[in-house]
């Protein structure tokens, strides 16, 4: 979530469009993001706190409030030698736990009363058949991904 506070590339980028499109062109977002948090091991409270300012600058900048979908996005892959993590003994339960927080803080996020729901589960999508390397989504990952981005939407359409 670092990387999307007030201030930072990202956010401005995501600003200026959602100010130029407005409510006549820009119907939701769709927010995977987390994997990253994961291997820093951001506090589930923070990566919260720092998605709900998100929301509220992004509906500012969009003049309205845009209906915001969050994805439960945690899984950080196999191929993490270059991590905290991998320098750790207990690298499994220190992924698990913060995945743990992650996941809590993505959830608890979530108000369809104000406009705020629940996204994809790409969590769902591990091994071989989905990613290619370990991480990365391969072509099958992809399908079944946007297939559930589908559900999702065709959900809230209703």
């Amino acid at each position: 979530m670092g990387q999307w506070q007030p201030g930072t590339p990202n956010l401005e980028r995501m600003k200026q469009r959602l100010s130029f499109l407005q409510a006549e062109g820009a119907r939701a977002i769709l927010w995977h993001q987390g994997e990253t948090d994961v291997m820093v091991n951001t506090a589930g409270d923070q990566y919260e706190s720092q998605l709900r300012t998100l929301i509220q600058d992004s509906r500012k900048a969009a003049g309205f409030d845009i209906p915001f979908f969050v994805a439960e996005v945690t899984y950080p892959g196999t191929g993490f030698t270059n991590t905290t993590c991998a320098k750790r003994s207990d690298c499994k339960a220190f992924l698990a736990e913060s995945r743990r927080q992650i996941l809590a803080a993505q959830r608890d996020v979530v108000q369809p009363n104000l406009n705020i729901f629940t996204g994809s589960k790409s969590d769902e999508l591990t091994g071989d058949q989905y990613r290619w390397d370990g991480i990365h989504m391969n072509e099958a990952g992809l399908q079944a991904h946007a297939e559930q981005w589908l559900a999702v939407l065709a959900g809230a359409i209703k």
